[in-house]
């Protein structure tokens, strides 16, 4: 016989799980995934094939043939050739991944594992600390599905593992770790391009403080919420600290005006590649060996990409093996020269018979 508390929980989960097809049923769900980006990609792939001298040739609306000096590789919008099941199966398992980062000595969330039935142990786990804390499907998910930051309390802990277990029957409960977004792009194991989401920052004059140093770029001190003060927390600051002449300081990790927790799906700004430091290239490129991953978008959380994620207080996320191009796609030079498809291209058919 079913507990009262398991049929409630079961309830609640049912009511999240309608509210979901709900948004998707009368158009209020704005995400746009890659299945529905398939003009566009054709234009990524076509251009990238135009930029290495090769021959781009339509098999369906959604599928492409890249020719080249007797060579071909083809492509399924955004899936190419590389990683095969077993490596994206055991890039999906986000606590595997976790595992073989560790082993490598490349930092982590405190993290672990529970089923929707273990919810008293998750509580447990966070040890009445405030957090907060990032509870999200263990595998299988990618594009901030079923994910939920900000978690403090028992009652958010809840709902977001009842979200989480709408697509895994494993949630992950994490540190959350203050900093900014990135993805870094691994072909062949060779750094080719990052992407971040920049966060709201603020350069000091030495003599202004956090709160006067937004004011003066048109913000208003609301924009110090709790993702804010944590953050500033974090490097050491308040919002009455005065940041020294020079000093560029992370205000918030997530944009103006972006205030969701949960299935908070990451927009990157902007290309970071110049930034990102053989400290970290080489630290993420350890845990894209340990997992024998071909073509991978790792997801990092650091303050400065030029460092090491142990030197920031970073951590690493996951690794994407079929990773969206479409977020290298941001500024004017990559739309008009195609470097990611043009690289991956290369490699594919440098590759393939």
């Amino acid at each position: 016989m079913v507990s009262p508390r398991r049929a409630w929980l079961q309830g609640r989960r049912l009511l999240i799980l309608l509210a979901r097809k709900a948004r998707r049923v009368l158009g209020t769900e704005r995400t746009v995934y890659v299945d529905e980006r398939a003009e566009e990609y054709r234009g990524y792939w076509a251009g990238g094939a135009q930029r290495i001298g090769a021959e781009f040739h339509d098999l369906t609306d959604r599928a492409w043939e890249v020719r080249r000096g007797g060579r071909r590789t083809r492509i399924f919008i955004s899936h190419v050739q590389m990683n095969d099941t077993v490596v994206s199966d055991l890039a999906s398992d986000k606590a595997f991944c976790y595992r073989l980062a560790s082993e490598a000595g490349v930092p982590v969330p405190r993290h672990a594992t529970f089923t929707l039935a273990e919810l008293r142990r998750a509580v447990e786990f966070c040890g009445g600390r405030k957090g907060p804390y990032v509870v999200k499907p263990a595998e299988n998910t990618s594009a901030g599905i079923g994910v939920t930051t900000q978690v403090k309390t028992r009652r958010e802990l809840e709902r977001a593992a009842l979200l989480a277990s709408l697509f895994s029957p494993t949630y992950l409960v994490e540190e959350m770790i203050p900093g900014e977004s990135c993805r870094l792009l691994y072909i062949g194991g060779e750094f080719v391009h990052g992407v971040r989401r920049r966060g709201l920052r603020v350069v000091g004059n030495g003599g202004s403080t956090v709160s006067q140093l937004l004011q003066k770029e048109g913000l208003n001190r609301s924009r110090l919420d709790t993702n804010a003060l944590w953050t500033l927390q974090a490097q050491g600051l308040m919002p009455a600290s005065v940041i020294a002449e020079g000093r560029e300081a992370l205000v918030r990790s997530l944009p103006p005006g972006v205030a969701r927790r949960r299935e908070l799906r990451t927009v990157y700004t902007e290309a970071i590649t110049e930034l990102v430091g053989p400290r970290l290239r080489e630290e993420i490129g350890r845990v894209v060996a340990a997992i024998e991953c071909e073509l991978a978008g790792v997801d990092v959380i650091t303050f400065d990409p030029r460092l090491s994620l142990g030197e920031t207080g970073g951590v690493f996320l996951e690794v994407n093996p079929a990773p969206g191009l479409h977020h290298h796609y941001i500024s004017q030079e990559d739309h008009q020269n195609h470097p990611v498809t043009a690289s991956l291209l290369e490699y594919l058919l440098r590759k393939r018979p």
